[in-house]
């Protein structure tokens, strides 16, 4: 038998297949912001998991057809659509039951991995498209192959009884590349969620905690669980348990610390899972089910271990079912410090669930965030992260954990989102080397080059997070993020300004997509004087600037619901001589921060969305502000139609009626700012700023007027503070210059 080079077989095949990418209707013409016939179909249909059914002409027997069912995966936003799915075959079997959500299929049974490439309006059809879809199938070893390409023309009809939503539903042919029939096809609307599972929280003994199911963010300080963090992945996860394998309560009461417990191996993991999982179950045939083992310690140190990772490893031939903790695993003082130092995982619950997190990632097929990427996500390895933590000099151990990112990096949720089911499902691709090696050179890699490091003998510390408690905006809203540039030398330095009409500020998007957007300032150059930063530890040691983000130089910046990382790098210049420092040594910083963009949820607020996202004159309303308002009817629309959307656009409609001196316009019920408003610390500052100008006017107009002014500016006050203290709680930096108000503070 001739030799046969493995990788030269398989060099028409894909590893893994390519994933879906943001397509807009085929032909759409947009004028004038307008929404357009194709844009108002296409947010018509709606976003979630549909069921297909399909019959496909066999070619090994004319006039016969072969049965399949699966799942689409569908996402739509004002700016296009992303869609995936799959097939399986399904020969005399009872058909799925639409009303019980999210089917799920035998695994043997799997065929083929769809995506959409290409989507068509159609103008004859009232409710018609034409979508393009590439099919792979699945072959050995995780190599998949392009069999075929189809064209579903597909029509909305009323949906059969079982179906939970009457209107999403439709009907149609499929065509192969030459125009020629080929099958048909159904799919059905079943679930807002994307894909369903279910997880098993086992101990081994009742005296090994489990990790908790909920704990407070550290930034917002709001509860958040696996369910939350599963659901903004397009997941509809339950968890069971905690349980003994004899299914009674594994509660864990006891606090013993000294207890270390017995240390378990591999190969004992896999005899106790094959315990939990019989040989012959079919469970993973009718449920998505994942078992999280809890254990006290486990070899090599390791504080989580997926270990169910080939055929065969626990004697059941279905890999990536199960992963493991080690509830009693200690972080080494030497590494950790004196807050973590010693401790056990179980002692940290914040730490603790993020492992479980991070080895349930595993369990669906995902694999370690590169070390150079420097995404702080659930895949991160938390050593990488301390390690990096450590070499930012920044101060106090208690910041480790605000530091942790928690949600998944973007193309791990992209990924979670739109792999084929094979993949992600437990008893699937095996994770085995080849995979995992496929996987990490395929990584996102949007964060560019490393900063060239500076040579200051103590760095300035500069930091971007999201505007206090707007981690998480709805769709249509602006994304408001506050920086900072702190001096952690011992002398006064002057730096270039902090502002990104200054031109020193560069900001890039990655959204769910996967696409990187970028954004520009409006005005440059604006400010020529330096910032100064005074030395640590005094006042105006901290500058801030906030920046709010809605539209980028191709359009909006967070045109659909789903994770969005914000990249923002400072490149400044030293603008004061120091002792052995010449004047005018370059500093380049950057971070970033993550922030979730939550789904239309009703009709009113996804059309405003719609009106504000595709209205490109809000980014000089939100930039500049003032009489450069050509947005004025979008805004005003939203601001009386959408309760959701108000608060985040109140302030541009006061500040403009203000600068136009319409003051009897704020009798508006709908203007009246509250603490409820949504607002950065420039913002407050830029409309008090033209507040004040118009003070003096305003006490020789009348009482009422002035009383207007007035009251506006208590709770601009009261909200500005607000802001600061939460971004300053230790009460200094406080005092802040008062930003020229003609100058883009946003």
């Amino acid at each position: 038998m001739e030799h046969c080079d493995f990788e030269e077989y398989h060099k028409d095949e894909e590893f893994p297949p390519p994933l879906p990418r943001l397509i807009w209707p085929k032909g759409e013409v947009r004028e004038n912001g307008g929404h357009g016939t194709s844009r108002t179909k296409l947010l018509a249909l709606r976003s979630g998991c549909y069921l297909i059914k399909c019959r496909l002409h066999d070619p090994d027997e004319p006039g016969g057809t072969v049965p399949y069912c699966g799942t689409l995966r569908n996402e739509v936003s004002a700016q296009g659509m992303v869609a995936s799915g799959d097939l399986y075959l399904h020969k005399d079997l009872d058909p799925p039951v639409p009303s019980h959500g999210i089917p799920i299929f035998s695994i043997a049974n799997y065929r083929y991995y769809l995506r959409a490439t290409e989507l068509t309006i159609l103008d004859s059809e009232p409710d018609g498209f034409e979508v393009a879809l590439e099919c792979f199938s699945y072959r050995s070893r995780a190599w998949w192959r392009q069999e075929r390409d189809f064209r579903a023309l597909l029509r909305r009809l009323p949906a059969p009884p079982d179906f939970p939503s009457a209107e999403d539903y439709f009907q149609g042919e499929l065509f192969d590349e030459d125009g020629n029939l080929t099958g048909e096809i159904t799919m059905g609307w079943v679930s807002e969620m994307l894909r369903r599972a279910s997880i098993d929280l086992g101990s081994v003994d009742s005296n090994v905690k489990s990790p908790p199911l909920t704990i407070t963010h550290p930034r917002i300080n709001e509860d958040i669980g696996w369910r939350d963090i599963f659901a903004a992945v397009g997941w509809d996860v339950s968890v069971r348990g905690p349980e003994l394998r004899n299914g009674s309560s594994a509660s864990g009461e006891e606090d013993d610390s000294s207890v270390e417990g017995k240390i378990w191996t591999s190969s004992e993991l896999h005899a106790e899972f094959a315990k939990w999982r019989p040989a012959k179950s079919d469970l993973l045939d009718r449920e998505w089910r994942y078992l999280l083992l809890c254990v006290p310690r486990l070899e090599s140190s390791y504080r989580g271990l997926m270990f169910d990772t080939s055929i065969g490893g626990s004697g059941n031939r279905r890999p990536r079912e199960g992963a493991a903790l080690a509830a009693n695993a200690k972080f080494e003082k030497e590494r950790w410090g004196e807050k973590y130092g010693e401790k056990k995982l179980y002692q940290c619950p914040q730490l603790y669930f993020r492992t479980a997190i991070h080895e349930l990632g595993h369990a669906m097929g995902l694999v370690h965030t590169a070390k150079q990427a420097r995404h702080n996500g659930f895949m991160a390895r938390l050593d990488d992260i301390r390690e990096r933590y450590l070499k930012s000099e920044r101060p106090g151990e208690d910041e480790l954990l605000e530091t942790l990112e928690w949600a998944f990096a973007p193309h791990d949720a992209w990924r979670l989102k739109h792999f084929p089911d094979y993949t992600v499902r437990p008893g699937g691709q095996p994770f085995n080397r080849k995979w995992k090696e496929r996987l990490s050179r395929s990584h996102d890699t949007a964060d560019g080059p490393e900063p060239r490091p500076s040579e200051l003998p103590g760095p300035l510390h500069f930091r971007v997070r999201p505007s206090p408690g707007r981690e998480i905006v709805p769709l249509g809203a602006p994304v408001r993020i506050e920086l900072s540039l702190e001096n952690n030398l011992k002398a006064p330095v002057i730096v270039s300004p902090l502002k990104l009409a200054a031109g020193h500020l560069t900001v890039g998007v990655v959204g769910p997509d996967g696409r990187a957007r970028g954004v520009l300032p409006l005005i440059h150059g604006l400010e020529g004087d330096g910032d100064l930063l005074e030395p640590k530890g005094e006042d105006e040691s901290k500058k801030r600037h906030s920046l709010t983000l809605l539209h980028g130089e191709d359009g909006p910046l967070f045109p659909m619901p789903g994770l969005y990382w914000i990249r923002i790098e400072w490149d400044g210049l030293l603008q004061i001589e120091l002792d052995g420092l010449p004047q005018g040594e370059s500093l380049r910083l950057q971070d970033r921060c993550p922030v979730l963009v939550q789904d239309a949820n009703d009709e009113d607020h996804a059309l405003a969305a719609l009106d504000i996202l595709s209205n490109p004159e809000t980014l000089s309303v939100l930039a500049i502000g003032g009489s450069r308002f050509q947005a004025e009817d979008s805004i005003n629309h939203t601001i009386k139609t959408s309760d959701v959307l108000r608060p985040h656009y109140q302030f541009i409609m006061v500040e403009y009626h203000i600068y136009l001196d319409s003051l009897e316009k704020l009798s508006d019920p709908n203007l009246k700012l509250t603490d409820e408003t949504i607002m950065t610390v420039a913002e407050t500052r830029r409309l008090s700023g033209y507040i004040m100008d118009k003070a003096k006017a305003a006490k020789e107009k009348s009482k009422s007027t002035e009383k207007t002014l007035s009251d506006l500016i208590k709770v601009l006050e009261a909200n500005k503070e607000k802001l600061i203290a939460i971004l300053d709680p230790k009460g200094k930096n406080q005092s802040q210059p008062r930003m020229n108000p003609r100058i883009a503070a946003s």
